[in-house]
């Protein structure tokens, strides 16, 4: 396979089904986003190799990051109930992680990133997060879906990764 394919060239590229859509669309723009968080999450993963339950949660939001791409570039068609359940599941551990860790931690201040690495490179997946996240709503707004759980999910991530970074 090649890499340099040169069907890009011209501002366009292909989405997941194979469809050529502009390279500057929302849905290019947030696919684009969510790969990025993924790389900050692998790594962040790197720093979590004695971290089993950390680690094991990052790995799992890289799953759902995935599927969102899927469901984002048309490959999944309507979210599934399959699918639907288990980021209910996701969703319900990022919770609890959050309800579990968050004890003494103030949430009313500022919090200037850059503690130590860990936490360093924590913030810097929340920013991306939060970016993430304002570009979704700005494709569902356009598309005109309402994906109530996927807008929650994303939400919800950048709490959890506040509260890993804070917590390292």
């Amino acid at each position: 396979m090649k890499i340099t394919t040169k069907t890009g060239d011209f501002g366009e590229t292909s989405n997941l089904t194979g469809k050529r859509v502009k390279k500057n669309s929302l849905e290019i723009e947030i696919v684009g986003q969510i790969d990025e968080l993924q790389s900050v999450l692998g790594v962040v993963k790197n720093f979590l190799k004695n971290e089993v339950d950390e680690f094991a949660l990052i790995e799992d939001v890289q799953s759902k990051l995935y599927d969102f791409m899927s469901i984002i570039s048309g490959l999944k068609g309507p979210m599934e109930k399959k699918f639907e359940s288990e980021i209910i599941e996701s969703l319900e551990k990022l919770e609890n992680y959050i309800s579990i860790k968050n004890e003494g931690i103030s949430f009313n201040k500022f919090v200037l990133p850059g503690k130590n690495t860990i936490s360093s490179f924590l913030h810097l997946a929340r920013s991306v997060c939060r970016r993430c996240e304002r570009v979704f709503v700005a494709y569902l707004e356009e598309e005109n879906i309402d994906c109530e759980i996927l807008c929650k999910y994303m939400n919800r991530l950048s709490d959890f990764l506040f509260i890993m970074a804070e917590v390292f």
